[in-house]
């Protein structure tokens, strides 16, 4: 009978006790004038276990190098910009998550080492304004505007992905204030696009495919390369 107390404060414990876990899930959140992070889901349990909320976990780099998170909802509207500076003025203050939840973490034990914060990918300065000049869904081809004065680059050096899948570009001699790729056969909207220097990102944003036109193909076929000559962007 003297046990009983034991184990009522024991389950007690058990029901109000929060944790937080991470999912596979990423959306990625960009920045006014390019480049961007990657946010990581996450699951938080409560009593019995039972998911209570979920969202997305996203990394900041302050002004003086360090690294700070902050939570947005499930719904948060990842197909738009936000200002970098306004994220720091809110986030590096505090320099902890916005929303804090209890977390499950291991006893330390001798042989334990530190965890060091997951790296954050180097970031360039960006080469894509975001804006589509042309996009032609029967010659399977998009144009991208370039950003005014930005590096010369060659096609070995870029890499951009849509939906992670990389795509053959190059600034055509008769247009250099585009970035012309050709598109995936069936490509279908909204996309994720992604563009890389070496192993630094300049670009991260969402496209839905408003400028992107289709007319009904002919005996001339469907060309399989870029077109030698690409339309003057309006």
């Amino acid at each position: 009978m003297k046990k009983y107390p034991r184990l009522i404060l024991v389950f007690t414990a058990i029901l109000v006790f929060m944790c937080r876990q991470s999912t596979t899930g990423t959306q990625p959140m960009g920045y006014t004038g390019g480049s961007g992070v990657s946010c990581k889901a996450f699951n938080e349990y409560g009593s019995m276990f039972t998911v209570t909320a979920s969202g997305y976990t996203c990394p900041l780099t302050c002004q003086d190098g360090s690294i700070v998170e902050f939570d947005v909802p499930n719904d948060f509207p990842f197909n738009i910009s936000y200002s970098k500076e306004d994220l720091q003025s809110k986030y590096c203050a505090a320099g902890i998550v916005s929303t804090p939840t209890a977390t499950l973490e291991p006893a330390p034990t001798s042989t334990e080492t530190p965890i060091s914060a997951a790296p954050v990918p180097p970031v360039a300065a960006p080469l894509l304004t975001g804006k589509v000049t042309t996009c032609d869904l029967e010659s399977r081809y998009i144009n991208f505007r370039l950003v005014e004065g930005a590096p010369v680059v060659s096609g070995d050096e870029v890499v951009l992905t849509m939906n992670g899948t990389p795509l053959k570009c190059s600034v055509p001699p008769s247009n250099k204030s585009v970035l012309s790729c050709l598109l995936p056969a069936g490509v279908q909207f909204p996309v994720q696009v992604s563009i890389a220097i070496g192993d630094s990102v300049a670009n991260q944003f969402s496209y839905n495919g408003e400028e992107c036109f289709y007319v009904e193909p002919t005996n001339t076929g469907v060309p399989t390369s870029l077109p030698a000559v690409t339309p003057t962007p309006t």
